[in-house]
């Protein structure tokens, strides 16, 4: 963090604090030695802070502070840069949550899809992302997933950030992280179809693509990893083997999977919502029935769990805590890594009559 940087986010914070008796300032004399910085730096502090609304100068009287923004123009530091999927089919919640915390702690947010993927951004939106990134916004509270395709916030880690969800990448994060609890999920899940009668589990994934880091560290982090430790921890707790890992063979569970492979399981927990519809739809053809002949479930209470038909038992990611602790880390400042337990939400894919 710059000087400059340093003055001015500790007079903002001071600012919104009531910190300052009268509504004023010190003197620039006075806040450059209490600072330990040249006058200039400090012109260039205020001139940001005046740029942001907060202050106004008075020549030969004083530096006062404003009680409300001065116009519109001047909101750019209630501005959250929130980037997530476009939509939720398969990522899930909880993107409108956080639209809905960002609002009601007076902020504004500004929604862009991520860097890379399917729907990655377009060069419009890139550019965007680059004057938000540049501009002095409150933070930037993303989606994680993929992060090491593209770490565009390196360049500005001075910049308040919160990844939320999942952390892909084998550097350290330049903020905090709000992430669900991966490894507890597959704890929950498997433990409720050990409950159910299970005895041979499989845990599907999706596909993999070949670009994607293979060194240790990153798989370790990986919420399939995660997802496959806590399903073998409980699977050993109760008593019984470790379950099958399989990965689909295509990407988007498109046709040319081995789907007969799978009739041999009990159980299959998915890596996802869409997964475990896919599962039942295409084992339906084979003649094996969820629930009676096969349990199958799936993670992060899509629209694939409930909403197309079929009643999936899986979890959900508990999108409105997980909101308002990353708006909370946003807010203060602090950075640390905070794990959600998600919550299993139980449905006809495991209820056996």
């Amino acid at each position: 963090m710059t000087k400059k940087d340093f003055v001015v986010e500790t007079l903002r914070n001071d600012i919104r604090s009531n910190n300052f008796p009268g509504g004023t300032l010190p003197a620039t004399l006075e806040l450059a030695a209490h600072f330990k910085v040249s006058i200039r730096t400090i012109d260039l502090a205020l001139k940001q802070l005046r740029g942001e609304g907060l202050i106004r100068g008075v020549r030969g009287t004083g530096i006062f502070i404003n009680d409300e923004p001065q116009d519109v123009s001047n909101l750019t530091s209630r501005l959250i840069l929130q980037i997530s999927p476009r939509d939720t089919f398969y990522n899930g919640e909880p993107y409108q949550s956080l639209k809905r915390e960002i609002f009601s702690r007076g902020y504004f947010p500004v929604n862009l899809p991520p860097l890379t993927g399917g729907d990655g951004a377009t060069l419009i939106e890139r550019a965007s992302m680059t004057q938000l990134l540049r501009a002095p916004i409150r933070g930037v509270i993303y989606h994680g997933a993929s992060y090491w395709r593209e770490p565009f916030l390196e360049n500005y880690r001075n910049l308040r950030s919160v990844c939320i969800v999942r952390y892909d990448a084998e550097i350290e994060p330049p903020g905090s992280c709000v992430l669900t609890d991966f490894f507890e999920g597959g704890r929950i899940m498997m433990k409720h179809l050990i409950e159910s009668g299970a005895k041979r589990v499989a845990l599907l994934f999706h596909w993999r693509s070949s670009d994607v880091p293979s060194a240790p560290q990153y798989l370790a982090g990986h919420p399939d990893t995660l997802t496959y430790h806590g399903a073998c921890e409980m699977a050993q707790a109760s008593g019984l083997p470790e379950p099958a890992e399989i990965y689909s063979t295509l990407p988007n569970v498109a046709d040319g999977f081995d789907w007969k492979a799978l009739s041999k399981f009990d159980a299959l927990l998915c890596a996802s919502d869409l997964l475990a519809y896919r599962a039942a739809e295409e084992l339906e053809k084979l003649g094996v029935r969820t629930p009676d002949d096969v349990l199958i479930c799936g993670q992060q209470e899509t629209v694939w769990s409930s909403g197309c038909g079929r009643k999936i038992t899986t979890y959900s990611p508990q999108p409105e805590k997980l909101s308002r602790i990353a708006v909370d880390l946003l807010e203060s400042g602090d950075r640390q890594t905070v794990l959600v337990r998600p919550e299993l939400i139980i449905r006809k894919s495991t209820i056996r009559q």
